[in-house]
């Protein structure tokens, strides 16, 4: 059985549940205690199986123990060496993370005694790291285990000082502050120490939240350590200033003075109220109110009246049993108002009982017959007859007889009133019976995987506990619960409901229904093309449609556009008109539930713009030159007649021509993108030209729908004389060539 210990001392030590102990021998529990040397030797017997549960990576769990290390480096190996084992049989060994996740490889003797390593990389220097051992099928050996690497066995550096988020040392009794202190190095955990007069409502490793109950000083403390070396405390003298407590005297009202309010405090009867004012030190101060409810005083008549007759009373005439009342105001000696109490019983009529008592339905159950609001009047005489199997097991000469069987039983009654008057009524004996059974109130007929269904039944007064079964889940059963709340973590289908309610003599009728759970498959899309594409193309998203049906898909397309539409094809063409990142996801919708999106990230390529080529020459020699393309990275230049020549970063330029030698070239810009290179093609012929300046008319701005096309480009050249050829290049060009006159 695992066990927790609770230590009490001075101030209110506290150890928080990161504390941990030096390594004597390994704990039930994790996170175990601190290894503090490379080689611990220890026995796997008076362990019993716990967290993290029955099976583990390795195995099965029988008898595990734990032990944690601070990790020094982010690598780490752990041999294991099991001897004089009971069976023969060996160990199992695990390192896990604080929140119980594996981290190294796993170790299991499988039955056969041999030594064993696992190996943890990815260790986050300084963090905690536990350590689980267990015998292979509970067996118990003595173990020796070696740790290897990095291991963090060092002093906690000195604290900081204790801040408060207040920014203060001085309270008044009731306030609440929180007191914190920087991480400490090396340090794995906390202690914390408070004063008397404080209580915990709040605890981390690096603060605490406290309040301050009652007045008094003290000091708050933290003493931060790890499980080999103790830390250095440091401390933050604490002062709640004393309240002025004021009791009032006693004050007596009747019970119809109230209820009452002083200071919007309801004052409802007896007892002391207290109401908190602001004193002259910042603090409150408690005014203790004390009231004393004298009740009014209670005169009981009774008295019978044979059937037909009647009395007076309050004001009026009565002639059925019954308890009657009358307020007879200041009548009271303490000058409050009396209560007076009527219990009249009509002899020859109905008498005021009840007429239908239950007996319990467990075999050698007894009842005793409740007439409490019967009385007889003086010389008046009664007996029981009893009918239907009805039987008296005493008390047969009393108004409360005790009785062990189902049937009636009669109260015959004669009285010398105002007038003889003889009478009879019947109280009936019944059996109680198994629970009704259920009605179903609101319940969920259609509910979507990993979603709440909402059950509820009409509540049952007759019923100790109630029988929830799904088919295929556990039967879950609660105190007598009306309502249910069910997680569906299975799988879509039909499921039946059945109601059940039990008390103590047996079962009521079930009730069954029927539930529809949906499911609801996640879009497992595969693209057609890479994630990087030009922006002329299209991405086409295809999935098997038949297999994961549903109603509708939900598309954000960043921008994007179907080609061919969807809801839902199993194709889906899509294309974006701009260039740049695009945050894409779909998720499925079927019978109104949804399932988790399917994302994706593209980059949608742009085309580098049109390189502009032109080029100037000698007799001798031919320059080819360009503009900057933007987005280029790199220009390649291929003559396409043969000769050679020199790149420089936007130029080309051939020499040694012969007069009127004619040269072509492709020039080629490269850049990061899927959609080619751009280039251009210009043929120059080796001659004294002159230098010819052009200047191309900017076009002014165009509406997206403007109809009137072409549009027709101009230009002016100047710096030569007489008539020349000039091509355009670009997209969209229908004339490229002209004659120019400079």
């Amino acid at each position: 059985m695992k066990s927790f210990i609770t230590l009490l001392a001075l101030f209110g030590l506290l150890n928080n549940s990161f504390s941990q102990t030096m390594c004597g021998m390994p704990e039930d529990e994790p996170p175990g205690c601190t290894i503090c040397s490379p080689v611990i030797i220890f026995s796997t017997a008076y362990y019993s199986p716990g967290t993290p549960g029955p099976t583990f990576p390795c195995g099965t769990i029988e008898n595990n123990s734990w032990m944690n290390f601070i990790a020094g480096s982010s690598n780490i190996s752990a041999t294991i060496f099991a001897s004089n084992c009971n069976n023969g049989q060996g160990v199992q060994l695990l390192i896990y993370d604080q929140h119980l996740n594996p981290v190294s490889t796993c170790f299991s003797s499988n039955g056969n005694n041999v030594p064993g390593n696992v190996t943890a990389q990815g260790l986050i220097p300084g963090e905690v790291y536990w350590i689980m051992v267990d015998g292979y099928a509970g067996d118990i050996c003595d173990v020796n285990l070696t740790i290897t690497g990095g291991m963090n066995i060092v002093s906690p550096d000195p604290p900081g000082p204790i801040m408060s988020a207040s920014n203060t040392n001085y309270y008044c009794p009731g306030d609440i502050d929180t007191f914190y202190i920087d991480p400490v190095n090396n340090a794995t955990f906390y202690d914390w120490t408070i004063p008397p007069n404080s209580q915990i409502l709040g605890l981390t490793n690096t603060s605490i939240i406290l309040q301050f109950t009652n007045a008094g000083a003290g000091l708050v403390c933290v003493e931060p350590g790890n499980g080999c070396f103790p830390g250095v405390p440091v401390c933050l003298p604490v002062v709640a200033r004393p309240l002025f407590p004021v009791v009032l005297p006693l004050e007596q009202k009747c019970a119809s003075e109230f209820p009452f309010y002083i200071d919007s405090t309801l004052i409802n009867g007896t007892g002391a109220y207290t109401i908190t004012y602001i004193t002259a030190t910042g603090c409150d101060s408690v005014v203790t109110y004390v009231f004393e409810e004298i009740p009014n005083g209670i005169l009981n008549i009774d008295t019978s009246i044979c059937i037909g007759e009647s009395i007076p009373f309050n004001g009026q005439t009565i002639s059925q049993s019954g308890t009657y009342h009358e307020i007879i105001p200041n009548a009271s000696v303490n000058g409050c108002d009396s209560l007076l109490e009527l219990n009249l019983n009509v002899i020859g009529g109905p008498l005021n009982f009840q007429h239908v008592q239950i007996i319990d339905c467990i075999p050698g159950s007894i009842l005793t017959l409740n007439t409490n609001n019967i009385s007889l009047p003086p010389g008046a005489t009664f007996y029981w007859e009893t009918l239907n199997g009805g039987n008296i097991v005493s008390g047969a000469n009393s108004l409360f007889p005790v009785v062990d069987a189902v049937g009636s039983y009669v109260l015959h009654i004669t009285s010398n009133g105002l007038q003889t008057c003889i009478g009879a009524d019947t109280l009936n004996v019944e059996v109680r019976t198994p629970p009704s059974r259920p009605v179903f109130d609101s319940i969920h007929t259609a509910n979507c995987v990993l979603d709440t269904g909402f059950f509820s039944i009409l509540p049952l007064n007759d019923a100790d506990s109630v029988f929830w079964f799904f088919e295929d889940y556990d039967t879950l059963v609660t105190s007598f619960p009306h309502q249910l709340s069910f997680p569906w973590n299975g799988r879509g289908g039909l499921y039946n409901l059945t109601v059940q309610a039990k008390n103590g003599c047996g079962w009521s009728a079930p009730i069954d229904t029927t539930l529809t759970l949906l499911p609801i498959a996640n879009p497992d899309m595969v693209r057609t093309l890479s994630p990087q594409f030009c922006k002329d193309l299209e991405m086409v998203y295809t999935w098997n449609i038949a297999s994961f049906p549903a109603d509708s898909m939900v598309w954000d397309l960043d921008g994007g556009q179907f080609t061919n539409g969807h809801n839902p094809p199993s194709t889906n063409s899509i294309h974006w008109d701009d260039p740049g990142t695009k945050y894409i996801s779909v998720y499925l919708k079927d019978d109104g539930c949804t399932s988790l999106p399917f994302k994706d990230t593209l980059m949608v390529d742009d085309y580098l713009d049109p390189l502009i080529l032109s080029c100037s020459s000698t007799n001798n020699s031919v320059t080819f030159s360009w503009l900057d393309v933007p987005g280029a990275s790199g220009y390649d230049v291929n003559v396409l007649t043969g000769q050679s020549g020199t790149q420089g970063a936007n130029t080309f330029e051939l020499t040694g021509l012969s007069p009127n030698e004619v040269v072509s070239v492709r020039v080629q810009a490269f850049g990061n993108t899927s959609c080619g290179a751009s280039s251009a093609t210009l043929t120059c012929t080796a001659m004294d030209c002159p230098t010819l300046q052009v200047n191309v008319a900017p076009v002014p701005p165009i509406c997206l729908d403007f109809s009137v096309m072409p549009i027709q480009l101009q230009y002016t050249v100047t710096g030569g004389s007489g008539n020349g050829n000039a091509n355009w290049s670009g997209p969209g060009i229908l004339q490229p060539g002209g004659i120019f006159q400079a």
